[in-house]
């Protein structure tokens, strides 16, 4: 007789196979999911659109990351990762410098 027996209740070996799927969530978690991806995104793209006409270009942009910078280090000192030490902001720090010096040398001479 084989060792591995198949059987119709999921097991394989002795061994229970788990195959359940998780459960949706609720309908109205995943309508107030797309209302906030919706007026996040349309949000963003109008911002996008009015800053284009009005600021300029690298300006806009430089505001955009830096912002997203600043969301992203408070989500993490809230979720408890320490603060980079001064050693690691100055490296930071010159690594930026020499990529925009390299960057903006790109655009402005081909």
């Amino acid at each position: 007789m084989s060792r591995f027996i198949i059987t119709s209740y999921g097991y394989f070996n002795g061994y229970h196979r788990r195959t359940r799927e998780p459960r949706p969530a609720p309908r109205h978690a995943r309508a107030a999911g797309f209302r906030a991806i919706y007026i996040l995104w349309g949000a963003t793209f109008l911002a996008i659109r009015i800053a284009v006409l009005e600021i300029p270009p690298f300006f806009s942009s430089g505001v955009r990351f830096l912002i997203a910078g600043a969301l992203l280090y408070v989500f993490m000192r809230l979720r408890g990762q320490p603060s980079p030490s001064a050693r690691e902001w100055r490296s930071i720090a010159t690594n930026r410098a020499v990529h925009v010096r390299r960057d903006l040398r790109r655009a402005l001479l081909g």
